[in-house]
């Protein structure tokens, strides 16, 4: 981990933060979000993404600045399932290609190698070139 960055669990006061950015990232990010009118993706995916952030088996944690634990600089929503079931990862740009996803994988338990993930972004492609066991299954949303 980078010195002065830390991770913690999810708060409520975090919900907000992550259904926005998860749903703006996801829109310009990936192949299939960008084909969506904009109107039926943002109505739908933030249902969606509310009803996955209220399964007792979501999880997710924080990466922050050590004396700033409201300063959100990245998230991982997963789920602790039979398989574990990655949604979702965000980290801000300036700090992508540092680990720091790896370490919040890290700090999960999760080992994308035998793992699912439910949301295709253009960052996972290298993740699945890495972990050729880790499953894209978008169905594990509803499940």
């Amino acid at each position: 981990m980078l010195s002065g960055l830390n991770i913690r669990d999810f708060r409520p006061s975090d919900f907000n933060f992550i259904v926005a950015t998860w749903l703006h990232f996801f829109k310009s990010h990936s192949y299939f979000a960008k084909r969506i009118k904009h109107s039926v993706f943002f109505k739908h995916h933030n249902r969606l993404i509310q009803s996955i952030l209220a399964k007792p088996s979501t999880r997710a944690i924080i990466l922050h600045e050590s004396s700033e634990p409201d300063v959100i600089l990245g998230f991982f929503v997963f789920e602790v399932r039979d398989v574990p079931v990655m949604h979702f990862m965000f980290i801000k740009e300036e700090l992508r290609g540092m680990g720091l996803g790896t370490n919040m994988l890290r700090y999960s338990n999760v080992n994308p190698d035998g793992s699912e993930f439910s949301h295709w972004t253009y960052a996972m492609n290298d993740l699945v070139n890495k972990y050729p066991n880790l499953i894209y299954n978008p169905y594990r949303t509803l499940l």
